[in-house]
């Protein structure tokens, strides 16, 4: 049993391993104590690319109904309290692999500060007699669910009443009686040493419970939830996204903390679409682009949407309509400033440079074919192929998983005259070997390599790498090529995935263009 606002279904990848296509997801946080490793993979047995992905929906169920047994050992109670836990630094994992939930409270958040109003004590050390200052510190062990009612309360929380109502008879009372308040010290504990409570430290004990009086141990809240406030959801909604690139992940975490912090941690219902105006007028004020006001009201308001699917930890829907619907977004922030060609000039004097060869061959593969830097940077010589008897730089998952921009920029592109030359006899892996960095993307190494190159021509911050792309479509314009088949050469089409391959222009009208640019600069 576990939370109804919770459902394992992560997202599953297809990584190629020792010759094979496999399976894989991430293991969801909560589950992990019952794994080995932080991913579960399941092979589909083949490297064939069609075969895997016609059996991948087979494996990810297998995979889907191992993690549903796995959430099945969770425990309802502490699961409907690790919210609260991990917020405070409690390591809830520890519950399923050690039967303990434990915290360390330091100083002013002791016992001990209640009952002495000390957060200090002297340690003598008896071999050299000299004493030193210590902080209080004390550890809470939880080994049931008392205890563990008993540390939350510490940590400044009520345990909600609906949680105490899923335990057994036994242990709903053992929790019922510990909210009630101690009254003072007990009788016998004062009879029995009656000096200690009159002088000294028993004295100043006496005097700190008059005047603030011991709380109870436990507060259970009698109202059964309270409402959900915006940061209450965001790693729920976060968690829902953990496919994404992480890039992708934190441009989505940045936009919930704009939320907040332009429009404030409110109560879900009471967001409307002004919130929405305020934090793109907020960032307005504070010089941020158009585009990326635009990303941060979509990916912070992509919270709203998901609340919309899912319930709170009582099954009821944390959201009954999106504040967000119709914002109209045009005159609100810095419009983008768009990368620009370089000149006839600055191309010359580009390629007339003392170039390494890898620089040379990504700068020249751009200019000649238009393809994007990180399409360049990316290649390997696997997917340098021969398609309709025509060479070509293939983006097709016909060899191996390419990464591209989008669906249109699965496309082959024919490999000019120009460019042969520079491949040499081929060989094997990546054609360059700038890193590539944990969303499988390698431009910002290439970029790194090559724009010194580019500085030394123009200071203009709107000329870089990309511009060459900017160049290359100038090219095939001036050339009297049509708009369809410029697009479609550089990826701004359906790309050569769309339909069978014979719908966009063929092979050989393509490579006839590429052919027919002339580029003065590679002489």
């Amino acid at each position: 049993m576990r939370s109804p606002d919770r459902q394992f279904t992560p997202h599953y990848t297809m990584p190629k391993r020792k010759g094979k296509f496999y399976i894989c997801v991430t293991v969801p946080k909560e589950l992990r104590p019952f794994y080995s490793e932080n991913q579960i993979r399941r092979s589909t047995g083949t490297l064939d690319k069609a075969v895997a992905n016609e059996r991948a929906q087979k494996k990810y169920i297998e995979l889907l109904n191992d993690l549903e047994q796995k959430a099945s050992l969770l425990d309802p109670f502490i699961e409907g309290l690790r919210h609260i836990l991990e917020a405070s630094g409690v390591e809830v994992s520890e519950w399923y692999t050690k039967g303990t939930l434990s915290k360390e409270f330091v100083g002013q958040n002791t016992i001990a500060f209640e009952l002495t109003g000390k957060t200090t004590h002297l340690l003598r050390n008896d071999s050299t007699g000299k004493t030193s200052v210590m902080t209080i510190k004390e550890r809470h062990e939880a080994q049931d669910y008392s205890d563990v009612a008993v540390l939350v309360t510490r940590l400044g929380y009520s345990v909600p009443n609906h949680l105490v109502q899923m335990l057994s008879e036994e242990q709903r009372h053992k929790i019922t009686e510990l909210t009630i308040q101690p009254r003072g010290l007990k009788a016998s504990e004062i009879l029995k040493d009656p000096d200690k409570w009159t002088s000294g430290m028993g004295a100043q004990i006496v005097h700190n419970l008059e005047i603030n009086p011991l709380k109870a141990p436990v507060e259970i809240q009698s109202d059964l939830t309270k409402p959900s406030r915006y940061s209450d959801v965001i790693e729920n909604y976060l968690a829902s996204k953990n496919s994404e690139a992480s890039k992708e992940q934190s441009q989505r975490r940045l936009g919930c903390q704009r939320v907040i912090e332009y429009c404030g941690d409110l109560l879900l219902t009471e967001y409307d679409q002004l919130h929405a105006y305020d934090l793109a007028r907020g960032m307005h004020e504070d010089g941020f682009s158009h585009s990326m006001i635009k990303k941060m009201i979509s990916y912070g308001g992509g919270l709203f949407k998901y609340c919309l699917k899912h319930r709170d930890a009582l099954g009821r829907q944390l959201l009954k309509a999106h504040p967000w619907v119709g914002i109209e977004l045009e005159e609100y922030g810095v419009p983008k400033r768009k990368y620009i060609p370089l000149t006839k000039e600055e191309l010359l004097a580009l390629f007339a440079q003392e170039i390494p060869k890898q620089e040379r061959l990504l700068l020249t593969i751009m200019i000649t074919t238009g393809m994007r830097l990180d399409e360049v940077a990316l290649m390997t010589w696997e997917r340098i192929t021969t398609f309709d008897d025509t060479l070509c730089f293939s983006l097709v998952n016909d060899v191996e998983d390419v990464k591209v921009k989008n669906r249109g920029s699965m496309r082959y592109i024919p490999i000019p005259d120009a460019v042969r030359p520079l491949l040499g006899n081929g060989g094997e892996g990546r054609l360059f070997d700038y890193r590539i960095d944990r969303d499988g993307k390698a431009q910002a190494k290439a970029s790194d390599a090559v724009m010194p190159f580019v500085r030394n021509i123009t200071d203009n911050d709107r000329k870089v790498a990309h511009s060459l792309r900017g160049n290359f479509k100038d090219l095939v314009r001036d050339a009297g090529v049509s708009k369809e088949m410029n697009d479609f050469i550089t990826g701004h089409s359906q790309g050569d995935v769309a339909g069978d391959y014979g719908r966009g222009p063929s092979l050989a009208s393509r490579i006839k263009v590429l052919n027919s640019l002339k580029h003065p600069w590679l002489t």
